[in-house]
């Protein structure tokens, strides 16, 4: 992204301020003048409202270039920057965890796909609302699972601090993977859904709706979903930070493992 001044411009050079200086202090003295000289001459009297007029009118004009007009250029930059910064890295806002609800409006006004990378979903219950609105509505729905049997399983595990139950992540796995057989044997639309895994660290999460991204990173001792996330707008090559995490999401979904749930004995082939 090009280097934008965090300076905001001078308004008007000091010759300006000059010339306003004098032209005030030349509405002031007609004005004193004519408060002055107590007479029936209207032209007087003309010359003193007209130099009070002026002196009034460059004090506001003063006032609001100075104060309220910078005010408002430094909103106006503050505001060009932030879609430069949009244009060019695709993040729209941050958030303090995964806004699951906004995650489910985003596929209630969804056209094609829901995809998904994650360890596990610990929050299941919005997500599988969510699950079941796109397959009603006909949409592609893809999730992207850890192997409950990878070396990152157990370690991950480790990594949120639950170190004594070393089952603790693959049962939260294949609890996951119960609940998908499920949403894919009640579905009109089974073959809209696919669950793969991929063994590693995929290094982030995705929740994505169409071109919406909410991204969030694995930390220690917290779990990803209640942890801070990017909201991005995919938009072909152009948006770099959203471009990127769907072309990683897509190499891990070329990689992962179908998981086949017509297959009686998927759970043994996991």
């Amino acid at each position: 992204m090009a280097k934008n001044s965090d300076r905001i411009p001078n308004l008007f050079s000091w010759k300006y301020y000059l010339i306003v200086g004098i032209v005030f202090l030349i509405g002031l003295i007609l004005m004193l003048i004519a408060e002055n000289h107590q007479t029936e001459n209207h032209w007087i009297h003309f010359i003193g409202e007209i130099g009070a007029f002026v002196a009034a009118a460059i004090a506001s004009h003063f006032i609001y270039a100075k104060l309220i007009r910078k005010d408002e250029e430094i909103l106006l930059v503050e505001k060009l920057k932030q879609v430069q910064y949009e244009l060019e890295s695709g993040i729209i806002s941050s958030h303090e965890k995964l806004p699951v609800y906004d995650f489910e409006y985003d596929v209630m006004v969804g056209k094609h796909k829901i995809w998904i990378l994650q360890t596990w979903i610990g929050n299941f219950i919005p997500v599988e609302n969510a699950i079941r609105i796109a397959l009603e509505k006909n949409m592609e729905v893809e999730i992207l699972i850890l192997n409950p049997k990878s070396n990152y399983a157990k370690a991950r595990g480790q990594e949120l601090g639950v170190v004594e139950d070393t089952d603790y992540v693959p049962r939260e796995i294949n609890s996951n993977l119960a609940k998908f057989f499920q949403l894919y044997s009640e579905s009109n639309h089974p073959n809209n859904f696919e669950i793969r895994l991929f063994d590693g660290n995929s290094t982030f999460s995705i929740y994505a709706v169409d071109d919406i991204i909410y991204l969030g990173f694995f930390w220690r001792k917290r779990n990803c979903t209640e942890s801070p996330h990017l909201k991005l707008k995919l938009k072909g090559n152009s948006f770099y930070f959203s471009h990127f995490a769907k072309m990683h999401y897509d190499i891990i979904w070329k990689e992962a493992t179908k998981v086949d749930f017509n297959d009686p004995e998927w759970r043994k082939k996991l």
